[in-house]
């Protein structure tokens, strides 16, 4: 009798039956299409991350026209399926519990695939030992990189101020640093998606949150805005922060959702993505309407990028073309940016001359 790969059906449709009950419940959660071990769960969650992309609401009507669209709503069981997750559904509340088990057992799946690799190349008797070895650890080391949830509790260290125009702060929360502008920070529902979409989990906001922030805004260290405080530098480091934090994509949905793939062109590695998730992000960062033209002719191809068209497999087995993808070296993100420019303090003591927008 074969071995059945660890999932929860039920744990999966809980997920879809929140987001069918509260459109906002995918924003709290890191799920990918591929973490499903339903074939029609899958189909069913990437219809929503793509209304989600496209801005229209999500429902079982929505959910259940996209389907049909795409000649798959019969395929995963029709409106009654998605009726049936809403009512297996205990409550929406819980999204973040049902996806922490999804995601878990997604990780404990892909870890038996890579294992399973694993012992064929140890059964070949490789003659190069340290490379068998170095790739046990490559592979590995990279599900713990970018499996294992991260941890809810913030941690966030006394913030620097940029006195640039508008001002800037950057916070470190959980080890990272995060740029904000001052109204990023004070609405707490903004300071959360911002979290989520920088830094890929969901905080828990402390419920005295405008104390907290008070603190921490009256106690920032004062910086001079310096050389890397510029649009290209910061553009930059975003980018750069955006592809570590993604994924790397398993089929052409994934790359829809923010995923990227490693290709190699010539003698050259590249990271290659789909630029509107980019773009997306982009357009959260600034506030303000970028157009994906600009940025390439302005930034992206001055270092070193190209654009390519990639073929790629679809969930269901087969394969596409995907056009006009970004790629970009990969040496572009073995570029130490935090150390190129060291921010001068010119502060250290409370600063209680806050802005005047604050």
């Amino acid at each position: 009798m074969p071995n059945i790969l660890p999932h929860d059906t039920d744990a999966e449709e809980c997920v879809l039956g929140s987001i069918l009950i509260d459109s906002e419940a995918i924003d709290k959660i890191n799920l990918s299409p591929a973490d499903f071990y339903s074939s029609r769960n899958t189909s069913i969650y990437s219809s929503m991350l793509i209304l989600k992309k496209q801005g229209i609401g999500l429902n079982q009507i929505t959910v259940a026209q996209h389907l049909a669209s795409d000649n798959k709503l019969e395929v995963v069981g029709g409106s009654a399926y998605l009726a049936h997750c809403i009512i297996a559904t205990p409550t929406s509340l819980d999204v973040e519990y049902y996806a922490e088990i999804v995601g878990r057992l997604s990780v404990c799946r892909k870890l038996s695939s890579t294992l399973g690799n694993l012992q064929q190349k140890a059964l070949s008797a490789p003659q190069n030992l340290n490379q068998l070895f170095d790739d046990c650890d490559h592979s590995l080391g990279g599900l713990r990189t970018k499996m294992i949830a991260v941890p809810r509790k913030m941690e966030i260290t006394r913030p620097r101020l940029i006195q640039t125009k508008p001002v800037r702060y950057i916070w470190n929360v959980n080890g990272m640093d995060v740029y904000l502008k001052v109204e990023d920070i004070i609405d707490q529902g903004r300071f959360k998606k911002l979290i989520i979409s920088e830094l890929n989990f969901v905080p828990i906001i402390p419920k005295n949150w405008e104390d907290v922030v008070n603190n921490l805004l009256n106690s920032s260290i004062k910086i001079e805005a310096p050389r890397d405080a510029s649009d290209d530098f910061q553009l930059k480091l975003l980018i750069q922060k955006w592809i570590e934090q993604t994924m790397v994509a398993s089929s052409n949905i994934d790359l829809k959702s923010g995923a990227h793939l490693i290709k190699e062109f010539g003698t050259i590695t590249y990271v290659c993505f789909q630029s509107t998730p980019l773009m997306d992000r982009l357009k959260k960062q600034y506030n303000r309407v970028m157009k994906a033209g600009d940025i390439w002719g302005s930034h992206v191809s001055r270092w070193g990028g190209i654009q390519k068209s990639i073929r790629m497999r679809t969930p269901d087995g087969g394969s596409t073309v995907v056009t006009d993808m970004w790629c970009i070296p990969i040496t572009f993100l073995e570029e130490n940016l935090s150390k190129q420019q060291p921010m001068k303090l010119i502060e250290t003591q409370n600063n209680t001359d806050m802005p005047e927008d604050f």
